[in-house]
């Protein structure tokens, strides 16, 4: 489940987000960029496929290999191909043909979205 962000410490008053909002923002961001950029120069498919099942679990649902639109992966052969690395690195789980973050790709995509934000907290 997402975790609760606070601004507390910030300068200005900020409105509370989640770590589910801010990989959604993540993602919708991405997916603009990819839409402007050349093929191949935006992001890599390994990050918008990890924040898409992100998000979706925390919307309590999980995507099959064919749901998942990688912005930066025009194909699905290298949609698969990724999904492939990413279970093989134990950050990802395919049962019964749908996708879900481990234990281990969860806290890392969580640690990797709570810096984020405190990063962009120093920069307001």
């Amino acid at each position: 489940m997402s975790k609760l962000l606070d601004g507390a410490d910030a300068q200005r008053i900020l409105k509370p987000a989640t770590t589910a909002k801010i990989a959604l923002r993540m993602l919708s961001s991405l997916r603009v960029i990819a839409d402007y950029l050349p093929e191949g120069l935006a992001g890599t498919p390994a990050v918008d496929i990890l924040l898409a099942v992100y998000v979706a679990e925390d919307r309590a649902l999980y995507p099959s290999i064919t749901d998942l639109e990688p912005a930066s992966s025009r194909s699905e052969g290298v949609t698969r191909r990724w999904v492939a690395a990413l279970i093989d690195m134990k950050m990802l789980e395919q049962r019964s043909g749908v996708l879900a973050l481990t234990e281990n790709g969860h806290r890392i995509i969580t640690r990797a979205i709570t810096e984020l934000y405190r990063r962009q907290r120093e920069l307001d």
